[in-house]
């Protein structure tokens, strides 16, 4: 069991019930004092962890206004005049007195369930408590009442068999052995202890949502719905990051020019362009260039002039 949400139920440790001139004393007279032995050693075992004590006093006012064509131990109660408001009767034990506020009390038990007309459910559920074990008396009128209640409400229910008192041996062996097993564990207090697992300490757990825990819990997601489940977010969503820019946006280097763009380059010129070569001729063409003897032409015309005027003569 773990200790953060487990809690001990006391009921009915009034002086009425466990001071020696308690009204109703004699009703359970033969157990109250082994039983409030174990129930303090109980207590301390508990106080420093993180169990929940609470103790569930049963007050009436002094006309029993509450109770309305009261029978069997109502009806005793209200004859003998037992857990009047505001008297010493109805006052909580010394011993359960001594350890304060660790102890919470729940006021406005009016009858056997200590359940009905209190706010024992909302502050058990707020705390996140799923077992509960009970102490205190009368075993077969508060404690079954409640633990029956308990049970129909989805906790886990624990009778602590050496600590709630009974009218008679025969009444309490009976019920623990006989009733309580049919919707509750039965042990005593020390077994009670073994079976807290001490371990789990200082990690409070969440309230539960509604009195059936078990049947109004959400079932398990699979590792499929694990990852269909949104993703957690910080406190404060990442934005994607801006890339980074320089002071100021680089332009594409411009080619690198010298202080004046050369021109280019003339063709060198010689002072006198060079005249095309004439082919040279051959031997044969020279021959054939020179003008024959007696032509018209070339220096044959003025051997013929020549001729002419000495024939003249």
């Amino acid at each position: 069991m773990d200790p953060r949400t487990t809690a001990l139920v006391l009921i009915g440790y009034q002086n009425d019930y466990f001071a020696e001139d308690g009204i109703l004393h004699g009703v359970i007279e033969s157990s109250t004092q082994s039983v409030l032995k174990h129930t303090i050693d109980l207590i301390k075992a508990l106080e420093k962890t993180d169990a929940m004590i609470i103790t569930t006093p049963i007050n009436f006012t002094p006309d029993y206004s509450e109770l309305i064509d009261p029978v069997g131990i109502l009806q005793v109660i209200k004859d003998a005049g037992a857990f009047k408001a505001k008297t010493s009767g109805a006052g909580t034990i010394p011993e359960i007195l001594a350890f304060g506020d660790r102890i919470i009390e729940v006021p406005g038990k009016r009858g056997l369930n200590a359940f009905a007309s209190t706010d024992l459910d909302k502050l058990l559920q707020n705390r996140g408590i799923t077992t509960i074990a009970l102490a205190g008396a009368i075993t077969s009128i508060c404690i079954d009442s409640t633990g029956r209640a308990a049970f129909e409400k989805g906790y886990k229910v624990v009778q602590l068999s050496d600590c709630i008192s009974s009218r008679t041996s025969l009444e309490e062996s009976f019920y623990c052995s006989t009733v309580f097993p049919l919707y509750a564990n039965v042990m005593d207090s020390r077994a009670f202890l073994r079976g807290l697992d001490m371990r789990k300490q200082g990690k409070p757990r969440k309230a539960r949502q509604g009195a059936k825990s078990k049947q109004e819990a959400k079932p398990k997601q699979s590792a499929k719905s694990k990852q269909a489940a949104k993703p957690k977010q910080s406190a404060k969503p990442r934005q994607a990051a801006k890339p980074r820019q320089s002071a100021k946006p680089r332009q594409a280097a411009k080619p690198k020019q010298s202080a004046k763009p050369r021109q280019a380059a003339k063709p060198k010129q010689s002072a006198k362009p060079r005249q095309a070569a004439k082919p040279k001729q051959s031997a044969k063409s020279k021959q054939a260039a020179k003008p024959r003897r007696g032509s018209t032409t070339g220096r044959g015309a003025p051997a013929r002039q020549r001729v002419a005027a000495r024939r003249s003569v």
